[in-house]
């Protein structure tokens, strides 16, 4: 077992490319184009943001993000997570055996045994995302994306090293409206999407919606004879959505939701040098190390169910104050038999299975004081996940053979204070300061079985991790049109076993 170490980053970052509106909305925004004819507009739409834990303009916020609205991510053929690392500076998003990788400014976790915590922290609808994979549930409803680059513990917390991907999914509408979205493809792709929303009365509105995708033709041959599966990276996607706005009074706003996916993939597995000792590259047999092409004698597959319900709740205590309660719990089962060797042999193949349960409870106080001259946030965060996974690897080559069995139990609790505060000296000039202070305990139950012999019997490790994450900076319009903008934060990054 392996106690990794707390990982802490510190970024300073003194941003003075913000040159003009033009530039920031062409880099770093989707901008909705003015209909043509339009004489009451000029320019580009607005973009409302909620990177700072409450709606302004994008040209207001202090940070390097990039936001994506529903029409933009249509028009640029967006339609799952690693298609936003062409829109997104310093995003890179990869595929490991069925999960994706997040990577911003080079930052990531390159652990994928579902255990591990990300360095880019994932956010639906404002509830966090602990497993990676569950981001593709995203894409179906998606109204908005917005990244933020750069450490973001002070609003955000843990295991936001790296920044931050907020998905911001529709809303029931107020007005009855359906849509249907079919797309047929290369590689034998086919599907289809559809949503209907509107009123239930005249403080209801339901929103229901369902998505199906299907890639039966995989990117890659596997060049062995009468092989299980002639292709991998094949895939099947398939959920659904259900979401409850309602009004309770005139100041109680509810949103409820609750989302369901089911994703199945043949994950590609790849040679990786040729063997230097000769009897175990004849044992071995026929490789390969072209891109796109396999020898492998197993038939590789990932299955993963994902649900999530969720309940966000404003309360409008006045014109200047509100509180804002987000409520979260999910649950995901993960099955992946991958084959490590990709040889005719079958020397190592993995099958694993994971499940694990997730709540999350989050508090925010949302404040204007001073004629508005002092912008306040106060808020608090709980997070308790269970985790548990088991991998079987039965291992031959010559000379060795032996069956591993690791089994885990993972117990992780975390909760922080935190608050963050904008103060205008002048029309133009504003200061922003805030910290958070974050608990985390982890506790491993683990063990490692090898041909029916406890080789590491299992043992229990406890750890805690305590951190603050402060942030400070200042903003100047030098025009209407220019922001410039200096920050310093800090991220904090919770171990593991």
């Amino acid at each position: 077992m392996r106690n990794t170490r707390e990982v802490r980053r510190t970024q300073l970052r003194l941003t003075t490319a913000c040159l003009s509106a033009s530039l920031i909305w062409s880099s770093a925004a989707f901008a909705q184009e003015v209909p043509v004819g339009d004489p009451s507009a000029s320019g580009l739409q607005e973009i409302i943001v909620t990177a700072q834990k409450r709606e302004e303009s994008l040209q207001k916020v202090p940070a390097t993000i990039t936001a994506l609205g529903s029409e933009a991510l249509e028009t640029r053929q967006i339609e799952d997570v690693s298609d936003l690392q062409s829109e997104v500076p310093s995003l890179g998003v990869g595929e490991f055996y069925g999960t994706s990788l997040v990577t911003l400014r080079g930052i990531s976790t390159g652990v994928t045994s579902g255990a591990e915590d990300p360095s880019v922290a994932t956010h639906i609808n404002g509830i966090y995302q602990p497993r990676s994979r569950s981001v593709d549930s995203a894409m179906a409803d998606l109204e908005r994306v917005e990244v933020l680059s750069g450490p973001q513990g002070t609003l955000y917390g843990r295991n936001a090293t790296g920044g931050v991907v907020n998905f911001v999914l529709k809303r029931p509408a107020d007005e009855f409206e359906g849509e249907v979205t079919a797309r047929v493809g290369n590689y034998n792709r086919y599907g289809a999407q559809a949503r209907v929303s509107g009123p239930l009365g005249d403080n209801a509105r339901l929103l229901v919606s369902g998505i199906y995708d299907n890639r039966s033709k995989g990117y890659t041959r596997n060049l062995l004879p009468n092989a299980p599966r002639k292709r991998t990276e094949e895939s099947r996607v398939y959920g659904g959505r259900a979401a409850l706005d309602f009004e309770v009074g005139s100041r109680l706003t509810v949103e409820l939701d609750a989302i369901y996916l089911d994703t199945k993939t043949v994950p590609n597995s790849a040679a990786f040098e040729p063997s230097g000792d000769p009897a175990t590259a004849a044992f071995l047999g026929q490789q390969t190390f072209e891109p796109h092409r396999v020898y492998s004698d197993l038939a590789s597959f990932t299955r993963s169910k994902y649900f999530q319900a969720s309940n966000v709740m404003t309360l409008e205590l006045s014109d200047d104050v509100s509180f804002k309660s987000l409520t979260g719990w999910q649950t995901f089962k993960d099955h992946m038999l991958i084959d490590l060797d990709a040889s005719p042999a079958a020397s190592s193949p993995v099958d694993q299975r994971i499940k694990s349960d997730t709540f999350t409870q989050e508090f925010n106080l949302n404040a204007q004081s001073f004629d508005g001259a002092l912008t306040s946030i106060f808020g608090v965060f709980y997070y308790k996940d269970d985790f548990l996974g088991q991998a079987d690897t039965p291992f031959s080559i010559p000379g060795f053979a032996a069956t591993f069995v690791t089994y885990s139990k993972i117990k992780s609790e975390s909760y922080s204070f935190f608050t963050d505060q904008t103060l205008a000296i002048t029309d133009r000039l504003r200061l922003q300061g805030g910290i958070r202070y974050n608990h985390d305990d982890k506790e491993a139950a683990q063990s490692l079985i090898v041909s029916g012999t406890p080789s590491c019997p299992l043992l229990t490790n406890k750890r805690s991790w305590d951190s603050w994450t402060p942030r400070v900076g200042a903003q100047y319009d030098a025009t209407d049109d220019v922001m410039l903008y200096g920050q310093w934060s800090k991220g904090f990054k919770s171990g593991g076993f």
